[in-house]
């Protein structure tokens, strides 16, 4: 197994950018091919949902991989789950994820997101602070989520026990990113 580090192009899907879209498609089909790529993992959510029907090979989670080569240990599933806005309506991931909890968490309700989407961490900061807030305000003594830049976004706007599920299926005790999101760079640019 490789790893493959590019941008997916939903960021540039997302400003209508259709034309460069297709350039950042095409390069990553034709990267994949010229390596005699069979399947590609995915670790986030976004990347999943934008590249499952736009790549030329198989599409799997990390989660699905996992469980197919029996990796990963149980958590105990004593907090919340934070479904990332990709994953709402068809909550593929968490089904995914039932394997690998001793108890199913409870889904957090009522949230619009962690504060990053729809460019609002670049272009409203208060806006995209206040979002994550009303997560982290809830009361929730353990927050779980399975997207890096909602572990990284909830954290960074003062949420306490927010981890990210690969690092506790792997045992790694790695905190979330907290420092200025790739996503609050990138927006900073063109707004």
């Amino acid at each position: 197994m490789g790893v493959l580090f590019d941008c997916c192009g939903k960021p540039v899907s997302e400003l209508g950018l259709k034309e460069q879209e297709g350039k950042i498609i095409r390069r990553l089909n034709e990267r994949l091919r010229a390596a005699d790529i069979q399947e590609i993992v995915m670790l986030c959510p976004n990347c999943y949902y934008f590249l499952k029907d736009k790549l030329e090979i198989q599409v799997l989670s990390i989660y699905e991989k996992l469980s197919q080569l029996e990796i990963g240990q149980k958590v105990d599933g004593k907090g919340s789950l934070f479904l990332p806005c990709p994953d709402r309506e068809e909550q593929q991931w968490v089904s995914w994820l039932e394997p690998f909890f001793q108890k199913k968490p409870d889904i957090i309700k009522g949230t619009q997101c962690c504060g990053l989407g729809g460019c609002a961490g670049g272009k409203e900061p208060e806006l995209a602070k206040g979002m994550a807030c009303h997560v982290t305000g809830e009361g929730y003594e353990n927050v779980y989520t399975y997207c890096a830049s909602c572990a990284g976004n909830l954290t960074r706007n003062g949420g306490q026990g927010v981890s990210h599920l690969l690092t506790e299926i792997l045992d790694c005790n790695e905190q979330p990113d907290t420092a200025k999101s790739m996503i609050n760079r990138m927006m900073t640019r063109f707004w």
